[in-house]
């Protein structure tokens, strides 16, 4: 029988039957395929007590990823995937305004490996993302094409800034990225 999958609707049909017999087929990525993904309106960190709206932000003129509006939301880079989607959903928050204010992801550097970091859209579907590396970055050295990467694990990437705060730059020195994949439970 051919519908819209052709002929491949039966194996379609039965993927998951045919993962549950021989995990192998699964080649890491069958839990993805499961959960759609969603638009963020909100991003939690349960162990460090974050619980933030998330605001979409597009480019800013010289090209580099918009900034949050306050500092008590995240910046989702909308014009990358989505949570979910194959490639690296960006989420961007500041640390504090270097007067002290407190920001969103101000003790995103106690962050660990294995910390959970949930996103939810409007109807509080959510997904769950496991914390898999934490990397600091000098301020105008790190990896874009790899923060950036719009392919791949589905994957949610938390970026802040870190390191000692620059007069001349006007910027903190480093950037602090946390890369968490998506989970399957």
């Amino acid at each position: 029988s051919k519908n819209m999958f052709g002929e491949n609707a039966s194996l379609v049909a039965f993927a998951p039957a045919v993962l549950l017999l021989d995990p192998s087929l699964a080649g890491g990525i069958a839990p993805d395929v499961a959960q759609t993904p969603l638009t963020p309106v909100r991003l939690a960190v349960s162990s460090l007590q974050i619980d933030a709206k998330v605001e979409p932000v597009g480019k800013k003129a010289d090209g580099s990823m918009a900034t949050p509006s306050t500092f008590y939301t995240t910046a989702w880079y909308k014009d990358g995937p989505k949570p979910g989607e194959a490639g690296n959903a960006v989420f961007a928050g500041h640390v504090n305004n270097a007067l002290g204010l407190a920001g969103v992801f101000e003790h995103l550097n106690q962050i660990k490996i294995g910390d959970t970091v949930k996103v939810f859209d409007t109807e509080g579907k959510q997904l769950s993302f496991i914390v898999e590396k934490i990397n600091n970055y000098p301020r105008l050295d790190a990896p874009l094409e790899d923060i950036f990467a719009a392919a791949g694990p589905a994957r949610l990437v938390l970026i802040t800034c870190d390191g000692d705060w620059s007069a001349q730059a006007r910027s903190y020195e480093k950037r602090l990225v946390v890369v968490a994949r998506l989970s399957s439970l």
